[in-house]
């Protein structure tokens, strides 16, 4: 009975004084991913540490207009694609998150964490190689620039 009071105890301690353990942002994955595409090329993992996700601006959406317009974040969004030779895919989707999506985040980092947001952009492609892709794009103007994982050559 006294360890779970001593491990609450410590980790109450912990959170105050403001030394942060590095949480799982998405259920089994750490370091700040915040998501992992497979294609036919690879698996797409995209990445944003603590360190960057304090580097970008707060927003509090009742008493101040967005950093990154939506306009603006879908211009960034086509320019990497066409960065990336990746023709032919059209806007499907945009959406506005808080980061990051794991429930009790604030325990971990703070409230501040609560004020931080990203866009995730969907594309569509009529292509049989890649028909979606995604572009996540920071309040601070940057886009976040995914790791490639190729896809190894299965060979009978």
């Amino acid at each position: 009975m006294k360890t779970p009071v001593i491990l609450l105890c410590l980790s109450l301690f912990l959170a105050e004084s403001g030394v942060r353990a590095q949480p799982d942002f998405a259920p089994g994955v750490r370091n700040g991913t915040v998501a992992q595409f497979e294609t036919r090329q690879g698996r797409y993992t995209w990445n944003i540490s603590a360190d960057r996700l304090y580097a970008t601006p707060e927003w509090t959406p009742e008493a101040q207009p967005i950093p990154v317009s939506l306009d603006k974040a879908c211009q960034l969004g086509k320019g990497w694609l066409a960065k990336h030779h990746l023709a032919g895919f059209s806007l499907d989707e945009v959406k506005l998150f808080r980061y990051p999506d794991a429930v009790g985040i604030a325990l971990w980092y703070g409230k501040e964490a609560k004020r931080r947001f990203y866009y995730k952009l969907k594309y569509r492609s009529e292509s049989p190689d890649m028909d979606l892709m995604y572009v996540y794009v920071l309040l601070d103007g940057t886009v976040v620039e995914p790791k490639l994982t190729p896809t190894p050559d299965k060979k009978s």
